[in-house]
């Protein structure tokens, strides 16, 4: 009898413990899910995609009705019609809401970036892409082709008068593609940009660029690049387009008899290389050289990010593979049958349709769009960009950033 007793206090003793055990188990199964769920209650993101028509078509949610495409790009095209009227003005300074006030962390403005934008027309994008990228501690020179219209130039002049950190170049070029006039307006603005000392890298634009990735998420991976450029370079003999025989200037004897290569004008750059561009002799006489030669905008920086000397120079070929600055489709590249939108010149021109994979990738911006010929993209990525900001957004890519082949060959450098 003694030995039952003893027996069944211990066996309330161990039930006692398993379910102690158990409930504790219990608990934090139950409370881990529910601290989750009130992590991404208020996520902005999580709302565009799942609340809102740009979101479904991010996602290409199969239940979006085309009155629904219809009506936004209507109402878009109608805004957009504003900017053509001739008493049309963008902003007054005497309102307090020139631009929106995006959240900006402390990260953000320890790490000013600076921009150069050569716009040529379209006044309602440019507003979009400088009201998406602009931060009160970046600092912007924008140079307004010679050729644009005077209404175009009226209005920006009027609200860069606004921005103290927003330069109008006053000069301006005639620029126009394939030549000279390319570079000159560029090399402009970065003058005047490096009069101020505070911004620690370079990006030049174009108005048919647009940003994929939030402020705060250029700057993590713009340090993550460890003062390295971002410069497509490779032989002349390697590519199809713009041979060596089509070009006769390139068939004399360079400065220092520096081998040519050729590469996509857009480029990220730290401030060092620019301060090497406009300091350096060898550049200097370079730059004067490509005068009278064929898109020399392509031969510049893919050249001389080449020179040994140059602050974050790669000295291997950096084909488009693993360039970052831009997510862009040429119809001679294996992925041309990604585009949804129209060829241009060889490029494509995306659309809505192609915002599934323009917007995912780990390029920095995207070229190109046009409003005139599709709103909505550029609209809907303009949306999302808003709601990563709100939800201050960290970059989730961090290691192929740091695997790049430029940033492991500057680790081996230093």
């Amino acid at each position: 009898m003694f030995y039952f007793e003893g027996r069944t206090h211990r066996d309330a003793i161990v039930c006692l413990i398993l379910i102690i055990i158990i409930w504790g188990i219990l608990s934090l199964s139950i409370e881990r899910p529910i601290q989750l769920l009130s992590s991404t209650k208020h996520s902005s993101s999580r709302d565009f995609f799942f609340s809102s028509l740009c979101g479904r078509l991010i996602r290409q949610d199969k239940t979006v009705l085309s009155v629904e495409i219809d009506r936004l790009d209507s109402e878009l095209r109608r805004k957009q019609q504003l900017t053509y009227n001739d008493t049309y003005i963008a902003y007054d300074c005497s309102t307090k809401t020139i631009f929106p006030k995006y959240k900006i962390t402390e990260e953000e403005k320890q790490y000013p970036i600076a921009f150069t934008i050569l716009m040529y027309d379209n006044l309602f994008q440019f507003e979009q892409l400088l009201k998406t990228i602009y931060r009160p501690h970046n600092f912007y020179c924008i140079h307004i082709d010679l050729k644009t219209s005077h209404i175009i130039y009226k209005n920006v002049k009027i609200f860069t008068k606004c921005l103290k950190n927003v330069y109008l170049s006053p000069v301006r070029y005639n620029v126009t593609w394939g030549r000279y006039s390319v570079l000159e307006a560029e090399q402009e603005c970065q003058q005047y940009l490096l009069k101020f000392p505070q911004w620690n890298y370079y990006l030049n634009l174009a108005g048919s660029d647009f940003p994929l990735k939030t402020n705060l998420e250029l700057v993590q991976i713009l340090k993550l690049l460890n003062n390295q450029n971002d410069v497509t370079s490779m032989p002349y003999g390697q590519l199809k387009q713009n041979q060596k025989k089509n070009n006769r200037q390139l068939q004399k004897i360079p400065p220092f008899r520096m081998i040519i290569y050729k590469g996509e004008f857009h480029v990220t750059l730290s401030r060092k290389f620019v301060e090497f561009v406009h300091s350096s002799s060898m550049v200097r006489e370079y730059y004067l050289w490509l005068n009278n030669t064929y898109v020399p905008d392509e031969h510049f920086y893919s050249t001389i990010n080449r020179l040994k000397q140059a602050p974050g120079h790669y000295t291997y070929d950096w084909d488009i593979e693993q360039y970052i600055s831009r997510y862009k489709i040429w119809g001679d590249r294996p992925n041309k049958e990604l585009c949804q939108g129209k060829y241009v010149r060889g490029i494509c021109v995306f659309n809505w349709k192609d915002l599934w994979h323009v917007s995912t990738g780990p390029q920095l911006f995207v070229n190109k769009f046009s409003s005139d010929y599709d709103p909505i993209g550029l609209y809907c990525l303009e949306k999302y960009l808003q709601a990563r900001i709100d939800d201050q957004t960290s970059i989730t890519e961090e290691y192929y950033y740091k695997s790049l082949n430029t940033v492991k060959y500057s680790k081996h450098q230093s």
